[in-house]
């Protein structure tokens, strides 16, 4: 029952919304890097220092994502199943008198299902603010360094907007990759159950 209910579910809606995603920021980071790389080659060379940092931290924050999500939805299988096994089982229940062992069963499964949810979320909420303090200090290099050459004359400052605008265009496609892999982990723990 979980894995018709919950496991279907989160590979539909990481069907429905990553695909559209990963295409249309895939080709503005693209398109964005080539401007950037056509700007000032050696600017964009050293902001782009950040993107494998970026791209390493999604990857683990990846795994752990992943991992907690199919332990999650073990969990909530096997919550289901002393749901079902205690409904069934409700006249046995009440002719022994068991009722607070059954509540006490269901809450440790419950506080269980609770633990997992939560390293789930803080998995979750500290990738963002990792690749906000990327991002923060990918752009204050390139402020440093690029105002730098400004008063050095060694561009316009219109060149130079022109590149930081198009640095700080590159910084929500990669957020909205960070968002993503986290659907894409749990889509993957849900398939894996479901295949």
């Amino acid at each position: 029952v979980s894995i018709l209910t919950n496991d279907i579910t989160i590979i539909q809606q990481m069907l429905s919304r990553s695909p559209v995603t990963v295409i249309k920021d895939g080709l503005t980071m693209f398109f964005l890097i080539l401007f950037l790389i056509y700007l000032n080659w050696k600017l964009a060379l050293f902001s782009f220092i950040v993107l494998p940092v970026c791209g390493f931290l999604i990857v683990q924050f990846g795994r752990k994502i992943k991992a907690a999500g199919k332990e999650s939805q073990i969990q909530m299988a096997e919550l289901y199943h002393k749901m079902q096994e205690t409904l069934t089982a409700m006249p046995v229940i009440k002719a022994y008198l068991t009722e607070d062992y059954e509540v006490k069963r269901f809450g440790k499964e419950n506080e269980r299902f609770f633990n997992i949810i939560m390293r789930l979320q803080r998995a979750e909420a500290l990738s963002h603010p990792v690749m906000e303090f990327l991002g923060a200090c990918g752009i204050a290099a390139i402020l440093w360094i690029g105002g730098r050459d400004v008063i050095n004359g060694v561009w316009t400052p219109g060149s130079f907007f022109a590149f930081l605008g198009s640095a700080l265009s590159l910084y929500q496609p990669i957020k909205n990759f960070s968002r993503t892999n986290v659907s894409i982990q749990l889509a993957a723990a849900a398939g894996e159950r479901v295949f």
